[in-house]
């Protein structure tokens, strides 16, 4: 079993995820990370999206992130880098998919 164990994590490998999101971007970042911090380097992660851009698609929804150095941006190894892009956030407000505001939230 251990020898099929390491035959298999010397194996070369392509993990494909799928959505450009939050969730696929953080579970690439994750598995490179994991190969990166394992002395892997064989194995090699591609992220497809069907967006060709930002543009594509509105979303209509907003994201709050906190600061958190126990967190999961703190573990993706990404946290000061989103801190330092920052910018606060104190109203919130929700599009319908033709941009018009259907709400607003805050001060």
């Amino acid at each position: 079993m251990k020898e099929q164990r390491r035959r298999l994590l010397e194996t070369d490998f392509h993990i494909g995820v799928v959505g450009c999101g939050l969730a696929g971007l953080s579970a690439a970042l994750s598995v490179v990370r994991s190969l990166e911090g394992g002395g892997r380097r064989g194995g090699r992660v591609t992220v497809y999206e069907r967006d060709r851009s930002p543009d594509d698609r509105r979303e209509g929804y907003g994201m709050t992130l906190t600061y958190d150095p126990a967190g999961p941006l703190s573990r993706l190894g990404v946290l000061e880098d989103v801190a330092r892009m920052d910018c606060p956030s104190r109203c919130h407000y929700l599009f319908d998919e033709r941009g018009v505001v259907m709400g607003y939230y805050g001060n």
